[in-house]
Order: C-alpha cells, then sequence, then structure tokens
C-alpha cells in the first residue's frame, strides 16, 4: 500500500495529517508518494493506492499526471471527511472499474449520493468515526481564556450561511473568525458579517482554542438531514482544547444518535440565547470534559484495524 497525497496539501491540512497519523498507526510505516516531486513510472503498478486530500488546487497536467499513474494501481482506498470533496475527477475515471473502498464517518454517503459521478467509483464503504482522530485532549486551561464572546473557525460553508448569519452576525457578544482570506471574502461580501474581528492566519489547533471562551457547534443542513451521525472534527478539537460548546439545537439530534446526550442548558437557538449563556462558560466547558473525554482516537483505531483485517489488507 502507498498513499497518494500532495505535500501543499498535507502542511496546510491538520486534518489530513491526522488521517495519515492513524493509518500509519494501524498499518506502519507507508510510503507516501507526493506527486509535487517527481515520480517514477510505475509508482503505483500492483499496489493499493490510498488517497487523502481531494487536490482541488492541483491543476490538470498534475492531476493527470496522477491520473496515468493509478491507472495501474490494483484499487483505491479514499479517505473522506467532507461531501463536498470527493477525489479529483481526473483520479476518479482512472479508477472507475476497480473495488474502490471509501473511508467516512457518513454512514448514508454511498446510499444518499452514491448515484452521483462524484461517488460512483466508490464500490463499497467503510464507516468509522474518523473526525475523532482529532482527539488530543489538552491540559484544561485554568486562567479565563483571553478572548471573550464566540470563536468561529472554518470556511464560509454555503450549508450553514443561515447559522452563521444567526450566532456570528451580532453585536450582542464579540465575535472571532479564523477563516481564509477567500472566507473572509465570502463572510464579509456575501453575507455582510463586518463587526466580527478576523484571523486569516492559521490557527494552531487544538493549543490556540485555548484562548477563546466559547464556539457554537452547528452543522450545515444536508447532515442535519442525517448524512452524518457522528462529531464533526471541531467537536473533538474544542473538547480537546476545554472550549466551551454551546449546541445549535438542529446539531443535537447527530450527537444523540452518536450516544452524546447534550442536556438542555446548553443548547441554543438565537444569539439571545448565546448571549445568556456565556457568563456561564467556565463551568460548561469543565462539565464537557468531565461529562465527554474518552480515548476516542484508541477507538477509531481499532475501528480501522478491524476494517483492514476483515478486507486481507492488514500488516502482519
Amino acid at each position: 500500500m502507498k498513499v497518494l497525497t500532495l505535500g501543499s496539501e498535507m502542511r496546510r491540512a491538520r486534518i489530513w495529517r491526522g488521517h495519515l497519523a492513524a493509518l500509519e498507526e494501524v498499518l506502519g510505516a507507508l510510503e507516501v508518494v507526493d506527486f509535487e516531486r517527481p515520480q517514477p513510472l510505475n509508482v503505483f503498478a500492483g499496489e493499493v493506492a490510498i488517497n487523502i486530500g481531494n487536490h482541488q488546487f492541483a491543476g490538470s497536467k498534475l492531476l493527470n499526471a496522477m491520473s496515468h499513474e493509478l491507472y495501474k494501481c490494483t484499487r483505491l482506498i479514499a479517505v473522506c471527511d467532507d461531501y463536498t470533496s470527493p477525489p479529483a475527477t481526473q483520479v476518479r475515471r482512472a479508477v472507475a472499474h476497480k473495488d474502490n473502498i471509501v473511508i467516512t464517518h457518513m454512514p448514508t454517503l454511498l446510499e444518499k449520493l452514491g448515484h452521483l459521478k462524484a461517488w460512483s467509483w466508490a464500490k463499497q464503504q467503510w464507516t468509522v468515526d474518523l473526525n475523532s482522530a482529532s482527539w488530543n485532549m489538552l491540559p484544561m486551561l485554568l486562567n479565563t481564556p483571553k478572548h471573550p464572546g464566540l470563536l468561529y473557525y472554518g470556511a464560509c460553508r454555503p450549508g450553514r450561511l443561515d447559522l452563521f448569519e444567526e450566532y456570528l452576525d451580532t453585536a450582542l457578544y464579540p465575535v472571532t473568525i479564523a477563516t481564509s482570506a477567500r472566507g473572509r471574502k465570502r463572510f464579509e461580501d456575501e453575507l455582510f458579517i463586518t463587526r466580527a474581528q478576523y484571523i486569516t492566519e492559521q490557527l494552531d489547533i487544538p493549543h490556540s482554542l485555548q484562548e477563546y471562551a466559547a464556539v457554537v457547534y452547528m452543522e450545515e443542513a444536508l447532515h442535519r438531514d442525517g448524512l452524518s451521525q457522528q462529531p464533526a472534527n471541531r467537536f473533538y478539537e474544542c473538547l480537546s482544547a476545554g472550549v466551551a460548546q454551546f449546541f445549535d439545537e438542529g446539531s443535537c439530534a447527530n450527537l444523540r444518535a452518536a450516544g452524546f446526550a447534550v442536556p438542555a442548558e446548553w443548547i441554543v437557538n438565537t444569539a439571545d440565547d448565546v448571549q445568556a449563556k456565556l457568563p456561564f462558560v467556565d463551568s460548561v466547558r469543565k462539565c464537557q470534559r468531565a461529562l465527554w473525554a474518552k480515548d476516542y482516537r484508541g477507538r477509531l483505531l481499532e475501528q480501522l484495524k478491524g476494517r483492514f483485517h476483515r478486507e486481507g489488507l492488514h500488516r502482519g
């Protein structure tokens, strides 16, 4: 087995680095094939290729080079934590008739989207709690967080626009948005969220999160309709950091399905609800850590070991 990546993506995306680390804990050291570096011909010939990353900005020349080599692999295993980011078209075409696998936390991914060209390349799905690769528990911060109010970090995703407008476009409490320069432009130009403090450099997750008082855990519309029944990366990241999480009511059904019963006092529907609960962030974060801290990463590794073993792809 060899891993297909782009070095720039792996440097930029902590989540994909976490996926690679989890796979190597299960399978041992893997040869990583970075197509931004020169590669020998037939690098994937007779090999199982494991794809990490979506290669969204790779460019046609690089993607065509990947495709040429992937035609020679025996099958593709793609690690996917985002239904909007399937492997690139050239990658999908190269492996279209192979016995491919998608590893995901979304139990109904192929059931709901498998008829689409973006996902029809996958012949089987391994559902594991992939996002728990982000679990990295830090000691609880004893001091008051440096930044009061609410933090949102991540992209301006289309399926959350209504929630962004409700929780982030407010003067009721300070709001910090950590996003890319492109994300900031979308927040400001499309949603007119101009009162927030913006950060466009990457946060050191989960360590930087400890500087912030609270987040609102929210899910986009398709996840609220049952595509995913496992917590998002940010749930594990914020729990790792000991940041108080308030939960948009629309996200609670999936959390309950995953075994996380959210008490009513942590659930919000409006910015007014958040404002009323912010004075209690210290007790909230401590209660959440006491209630939910477990070895989530260890559980994920056992899930992956079982899957690779049943498929005859384990080592040793």
